[in-house]
This record gives structure tokens, C-alpha cells and sequence, in this order.
């Protein structure tokens, strides 16, 4: 009489090994929380340093440009920093939702997007860079800002969508397509008003930095850093429809 062979045990993660893996991605999630806070702080405080700065009319780039200490800092944690910050947080999630490959889209803009905002902190621009006929030491900052700005709006978007397949996401659905609709806005806004292009570029960053904000905020809240999400198939998916022959 043949005897069934009962099923290899599997091998469970070690305890210490598994807390040192969701304050991991705790820190993952906590860095794109703190993106766009160092990056808000820094305009805000590069600014001050700056005489006769004006948030209104000047654009975000003028305060990198320089060698005093405002614009190296502007440089090295303004662009620097908070791109890298966008750029762990965003390959987190691309980790964390392997299987979904509209998720990791997502996430890859993200990183887009924060790796060109380190590029435009190493090609500074003037202040009056948003035209095209540049030289070419400050074109590279034009292309490397409307990458940034792209990705992030794409960005934005594309998680407007993703979200909608998880339940514990869903609810910040319709927050990214608002911040994605007044982001574009804003970026029209800017480059047909001249006199106040600093202060819509300004609420461009703004916006996309409180989604981000909370975009990491969320996902800390649905635990993705302890258990994987249950994925849904949205509502608005198409269905297949059998018809009967007559």
C-alpha cells in the first residue's frame, strides 16, 4: 500500500527578518511623504535668502543659480534631495506592486520624475529660461523641468487609475484626477501669464506636492509595507457580452 507524502513544510520568514522589512518600507513610504516638504521648505526658504525675490513673478530654477550657499543648497537638497526621495518611494511601490503592471507604470514615473528634478538642480537656469531660444547650457534645464512636470502629471494620473483595483485605495481616485485637471491648469496658466508665471508654476508644484503627500500617506494606511493588497477588477472594465443566435 502506497503511502501519500504529506507536503513540504514551507520555510517562514524569520520575525526579525520580516520587521526589518516593513520599517523598510516604512522609511520607503516616509521619504515620499517628506519630498515635498523639503522641496516646499526650500523654495521657501532659499527665497527669503534672495533680495528682492518675488514668488509672484520669478520661477523656482532662478534660486538655484549661483555659487552663494542659498543656491547650493537649493541645488543639493531642493532638487537633489527631494528627487531622490520621489525616486525611493516610487521604486517601493514598483517593488511592492510587482504584479500589477499598470501599478509599476505608475511608480516608474515617479522615478522619472524625481530623477529629472535632480537633473534640472544640475543644470540651473536663469530666470527668464521658460522660452525656447535658450543657450545650450541652460536648455538642458528646460528639458530636464518639462520631464519632471510630465512624468509627475502622468504620474498622477496613472495612479488616479490604479487605485480604482484596490480597496483600500480607492477613496484618493478622484483626489489624483482633481490634481491632475488644476496641474494642467496651473502649467497653461504659467506659460500664457508672464507677469505671474512664478506664482502659477508655484501652484503647479503645490498641488502635485499635496497629492504626493498624500499618495504616501495612503499607502502607509492600507499596510502595503506588512501584506500584499487584494486586487479587484474595476468597475468601468469592459465585459465581455455572450449573445444568443437566433
Amino acid at each position: 500500500m502506497s503511502r501519500v507524502r504529506a507536503p513540504a513544510p514551507q520555510p517562514t520568514e524569520n520575525p526579525r527578518e520580516q520587521r526589518a522589512t516593513q520599517i523598510f518600507g516604512q522609511l520607503c513610504l516616509a521619504c515620499g511623504a517628506l519630498a515635498p516638504l523639503v522641496w516646499g521648505g526650500m523654495i521657501v526658504w532659499a527665497a527669503s535668502t534672495v533680495e528682492a525675490h518675488s514668488h509672484r513673478r520669478d520661477v523656482i530654477s532662478a534660486l538655484a543659480l549661483g555659487d552663494d550657499g542659498s543656491a547650493t543648497a537649493m541645488r543639493a537638497l531642493g532638487f537633489g534631495l527631494s528627487g531622490a526621495l520621489y525616486m525611493i518611494a516610487g521604486l517601493y511601490a514598483a517593488i511592492r506592486f510587482r504584479r500589477d503592471p499598470a501599478a509599476i507604470l505608475a511608480s516608474l514615473l515617479l522615478v522619472i520624475g524625481g530623477l529629472a528634478r535632480i537633473g534640472g538642480g544640475i543644470y540651473p537656469c536663469a530666470a527668464g529660461c521658460l522660452r525656447l531660444d535658450l543657450p545650450d547650457d541652460q536648455r538642458m534645464h528646460l528639458w530636464t523641468m518639462a520631464a519632471m512636470d510630465v512624468s509627475l502629471i502622468f504620474a498622477t494620473a496613472a495612479w488616479g487609475v490604479v487605485v480604482n483595483r484596490y480597496a483600500r485605495l480607492k477613496w484618493i481616485s478622484s483626489l489624483s484626477f482633481g490634481a491632475t485637471s488644476w496641474t494642467v491648469v496651473s502649467m497653461v496658466m504659467m506659460a500664457t501669464s508672464v507677469p505671474d508665471q512664478g506664482l502659477y508654476q508655484r501652484y503647479a508644484n503645490g498641488i502635485l506636492g499635496v497629492w504626493m503627500l498624500v499618495w504616501a500617506v495612503a499607502l502607509w494606511r492600507s499596510r502595503i509595507w506588512a501584506e500584499d493588497l487584494d486586487w479587484r477588477k474595476p468597475h468601468y472594465a469592459p465585459r465581455h457580452r455572450r449573445f444568443r443566435r437566433k
